[in-house]
C-alpha cells in the first residue's frame, strides 16, 4: 500500500523498487510546491508521485505496462476539419492535446476562440513578467482565473502558447493558483473529480457568489494546449528541452496534433525574425476569455 504522504527516503525506496532513477531535484520542487515552504520537512503526496516522480511507478499502481506509460504517442497529423475528432480521441486516451498549428491565420486558435472555451494567453502572461509590464503574481492570478472559469462552467481551458515557451516549469505553477502538473495530466480531469480537493483550493469568494459559497466544478472541464510551432522536433526543442517551459513535464502526458494545410504540409511558425509578420488579435475580453493574442 502506498501511503498518502511520502518523505524522501520512502520515494527513493519506491523508485528503486520500480527500477528507475530517483530525481532529487524534482522531489524537492514537488515538495516545495505542495508545502509552500522549502525549509519545511520535505514530503510529496501520493497523487503527485503517481503523475510525476516516474511513469514506471505510476504504471505499477495502475497495473499497466511501464513501457506503455513512458513512451510518448506518435504525433497525429490532421487537417483542420478533423481537429475535433483528434482532440476527442486524445481525451479518451487520457492524454492532453497539444496542438501545433503554424498556419498563417492560426486557425486552431481561431476555432477555439469561438467555441465553449476559457482562453489563457500564456505567451502574454510570461512576456509581461519577463519585461516588467506585469508581475509573476499577476500572471498567476490571471492563470487561476482562466482555470477556474473553465472548471466552473465545464469549458475547455485553452492554453495558448503561440510561438513562445511559457514558464510552466518555473514560476507559472503554484498549488493555490495554477497546479500545472494536475492541469496538464489527463486533460485536467483530476481537478474536477467528485472528491477532488482542487476546487476548494483554487476558487475564491468571488467565484462562488452564484453557488452559495460552494466551490462546484463541472465534470465537462478539460484542457488543450495550442502552439504555433510546426513540427514535433520543434516542440521537443522549444517546449520540452532543458530550461524550456514544459521541461518539467513528461512528453508522454501529451498527444501532439499537427494541423496541416490541404496539401499535407505544415508551414513554419511566424516568429519575430527579420521580415516576419506577427498577426495581432484584438478581440473583446469577456470574463470567460482571459486575454487575447498580442
Amino acid at each position: 500500500t502506498i501511503p498518502e504522504e511520502l518523505n524522501e527516503e520512502e520515494c527513493r525506496s519506491l523508485a528503486k523498487s520500480a527500477g528507475v532513477k530517483f530525481d532529487h531535484q524534482r522531489f524537492i520542487s514537488l515538495a516545495t510546491e505542495r508545502n509552500g515552504d522549502p525549509t519545511a520537512e520535505a514530503s510529496v503526496s501520493r497523487s503527485q508521485l503517481i503523475v510525476d516522480v516516474s511513469k514506471a511507478v505510476s504504471s505499477r499502481l495502475r497495473n499497466e505496462p511501464a513501457d506503455v506509460i513512458r513512451k510518448p504517442r506518435p504525433p497525429k497529423k490532421i487537417l483542420l476539419p478533423e481537429l475535433v475528432d483528434a482532440f476527442e480521441q486524445a481525451f479518451s486516451a487520457g492524454l492532453t492535446p497539444l496542438i501545433l498549428d503554424p498556419s498563417p491565420g492560426h486557425n486552431a486558435d481561431t476555432f477555439f476562440r469561438y467555441s465553449h472555451t476559457s482562453i489563457l494567453d500564456a505567451k502574454r502572461v510570461g512576456l509581461d513578467a519577463a519585461l516588467g509590464t506585469g508581475s509573476e503574481a499577476q500572471g498567476l492570478e490571471e492563470a487561476r482565473h482562466a482555470l477556474v472559469q473553465a472548471m466552473k462552467r465545464g469549458k475547455t481551458l485553452v492554453v495558448s502558447m503561440q510561438q513562445s515557451s511559457p514558464p510552466f516549469s518555473s514560476w507559472l505553477r503554484h498549488p493555490d493558483f495554477f497546479p500545472a502538473m494536475e492541469v496538464f495530466t489527463n486533460a485536467g480531469q483530476d481537478l474536477v473529480t467528485f472528491d477532488s480537493e482542487w476546487p476548494d483550493r483554487l476558487f475564491r469568494a468571488e467565484d462562488m457568489t452564484d453557488t452559495h459559497g460552494f466551490a462546484i466544478a463541472n465534470k465537462d472541464f478539460r484542457v488543450v494546449l495550442t502552439s504555433w510551432f510546426s513540427t514535433a522536433s520543434d516542440a521537443d526543442s522549444f517546449l520540452f528541452d532543458e530550461d524550456r517551459g514544459l521541461a518539467g513535464f513528461d512528453r508522454a502526458l501529451f498527444q501532439l496534433i499537427i494541423v496541416e494545410n490541404m496539401n499535407g504540409e505544415s508551414g513554419p511558425a511566424r516568429g519575430f525574425g527579420a521580415g516576419s509578420r506577427v498577426q495581432h488579435h484584438r478581440d473583446s475580453v469577456t470574463p470567460d476569455t482571459v486575454g487575447s493574442a498580442t
